[in-house]
This record gives structure tokens, C-alpha cells and sequence, in this order.
């Protein structure tokens, strides 16, 4: 048996250490070319994930709200509320009374309370908050989802890119990209933050067809909190100090043979006496046809439920006047 000698196993070791640190420069170097693509081309990012973006940048870059209204409403949600409420059919119905924006977009229940100071801090700041979910913490730094959609935000946008690179003239599907992510910012500022997540819908019409049924949770799942949790106690503290009002509405969802008529809302015990006002039910069922999939409404489901929330909240907002804010 030949023994190895010491030199010749520091040797070995060293080449491997080469080698995984070659290996390693090469994902960090794939890596940050991927993290550059996606931060430099907006234009490939989803929907959902472009109307986040757009949504928070306008926060820091202008004011929301006219002030040219006597109330001023901020809706709060998450994906689902991006593409149900439509501020411009709303405040059309108010005739002239209300102004509001759609602040909505996935996870914003984690984000609320940032999202909310900085309209509290503009010339003009809301004077009612609009939840259709509770409000949670933000997610800690350490959480693995958080990490990995810092880290590799790029992971949806890949395949967009992949496809403008391989079709047959890359240059004009660019361009034909660019063009359609300008018409979104356009679409979004000039609808007051809805969004229709056209590029979800798989279906004709964008409608679902008849007798579709999908496991989908209640649409009410995150609407279990109470005034002593930590990010409620932050909001109500806000609420204290600016004085503006809270309301939980209903959140739309897709009518279900197999599930329960929506009841009261158990957040009416909840919140009694908190200065949270809970309004209607927990959430609002609708057939296929106002749904472009099992969770996001279509723009006829969306014109209906913001109709619906009108008529929910007319009532409240009968005074000629908004009392100050400032």
C-alpha cells in the first residue's frame, strides 16, 4: 500500500479550496448580475410586484391626497383588495364628498403601519383607514421568506426575461415590455392604485367559467386580531394622535356551495369600545363571474364590490363637513 504523503494531501485540500471558492465566485457573480438585471428592468417584474413598488416610491416622492375633498380615505389590503377596489368608481359615488386611494398590495398587512405614517406625514393626511385584514408586525429581518425575497427577488422575472431573450427579436419585445410597463404606471397613478392582475387570468373573457370551484381559505383568515397586539396597539396610538378614523369592511371572495354564508363579524365584540369600528360582515361572496381566478376579482367584480362598499358606508360619510385632521 502507497502512503500519501503530507504534501501531497495539503495539495489536494488546497485544489479543492480552489475550486469551491471558483465555484462560489461564480454564483456570486451570477448573482449579482441577476440582482442588477431586475433592479435596472422594472419592466420584467410581475403585476403585484410592480404596483408594491410603484406604490411605496410614490409614498416618498408625492403627495397622495389633493386635499381638495372633505375625506380623505386610505384602503388598506392585500392582493385581493389591489384588484376589488376601484377609488375612482367610489369617489364618483360619493359625489364629490370623498377622495380616496387603493394602498393595497401582497403582504401590505405587514406594512401598514410604515405605509400609514408617511401618509400621516404628507400636507394632506388621511382621515379614514380603510382594513380589510389585520394589521401584523413587520416580518423580522431573520425570517427565511423575507431573506429569500430579498435576496432573490429576481425569481419571478426570470422567465419574462428568458422569454424576451429567446423569442425572435429580442430588441422589439423589450420595447414592446417597456412600453406596456410605462401604460401600467400610467394605469395605476390614473386609477388611484387599483390594479387588474390581468397577467393572472387564464380564462376567457377573464371570467371563470361556470360550475369552477377552487380550495381557497376564507377569505376572512386574516382577519383574527384584537386591540392588544402589538402592531393594533401602534395603529391605535396613531389613531390617537392624528385622530383619524378606523374601519374594518368586508373583503370580497368566491361564492362557495361548500362554505358558510358570511354572519356578523366576530371583531364587532372584539374591538368595541377600541375606536375600531367594524362594519358589515367579515367578508362578501360573489359568483365566478365577477372573478379572473379564485382570488382576484375582474374589473366587473371590481366596479361591483366597490359599489357594494359604498353602500355599505353612504351613511357615514353624511356630514357636509370632515372635522380637522391637523
Amino acid at each position: 500500500m502507497v502512503e500519501q504523503a503530507p504534501g501531497d494531501a495539503d495539495e489536494g485540500i488546497s485544489r479543492q479550496l480552489i475550486h469551491l471558492a471558483r465555484f462560489l465566485g461564480v454564483l456570486m457573480i451570477s448573482w449579482a448580475l441577476l440582482y442588477a438585471l431586475w433592479f435596472a428592468f422594472p419592466e420584467l417584474r410581475r403585476d403585484a410586484e410592480f404596483a408594491e413598488a410603484h406604490k411605496r416610491e410614490g409614498l416618498r416622492s408625492r403627495q397622495i391626497f389633493a386635499g381638495d375633498r372633505p375625506f380623505r380615505v386610505a384602503v388598506f389590503g392585500n392582493s385581493r383588495l389591489l384588484a376589488a377596489f376601484q377609488p375612482e368608481r367610489f369617489d364618483r359615488l360619493s359625489g364629490g364628498l370623498v377622495e380616496s386611494v387603493n394602498m393595497a398590495y401582497p403582504l401590505n398587512h405587514r406594512a401598514v403601519i410604515e405605509d400609514l405614517k408617511q401618509l400621516l406625514a404628507q400636507t394632506h393626511p388621511p382621515t379614514h383607514v380603510l382594513l380589510t385584514q389585520c394589521v401584523r408586525p413587520a416580518v423580522p429581518w431573520y425570517d427565511t421568506g423575507r431573506v429569500m425575497r430579498r435576496a432573490f427577488p429576481f425569481r419571478t422575472a426570470l422567465r419574462a426575461g428568458a422569454q424576451t431573450l429567446l423569442s425572435g427579436d429580442p430588441a422589439a419585445e423589450f420595447e414592446a415590455l417597456r412600453a406596456q410597463h410605462q401604460a401600467r404606471q400610467r394605469q395605476l397613478d390614473d386609477a388611484r392604485g387599483y390594479l387588474f392582475l390581468e397577467s393572472l387570468s387564464r380564462f376567457k373573457g377573464h371570467r371563470l367559467p361556470e360550475g369552477f370551484r377552487a380550495h381557497q381559505p376564507l377569505p376572512d383568515a386574516h382577519r383574527r386580531c384584537a386591540p392588544s397586539d402589538p402592531a393594533v396597539r401602534r395603529l391605535l396610538a396613531l389613531q390617537a394622535r392624528d385622530g383619524f378614523d378606523v374601519w374594518f369592511v368586508p373583503v370580497p371572495g368566491l361564492e362557495d356551495p361548500r362554505r358558510e354564508q358570511p354572519k356578523a363579524s366576530e371583531l364587532n365584540s372584539t374591538f368595541e369600545g377600541s375606536g375600531v369600528t367594524v362594519i358589515g360582515d367579515d367578508y362578501w361572496l360573489t359568483g365566478g363571474e365577477h372573478f379572473a381566478d379564485a382570488v382576484h376579482m375582474n374589473p366587473t367584480g371590481a366596479a361591483a364590490y366597490t359599489g357594494e362598499l359604498w353602500a355599505l358606508l353612504r351613511s357615514r360619510f353624511s356630514r357636509p363637513t370632515a372635522p380637522s385632521r391637523r
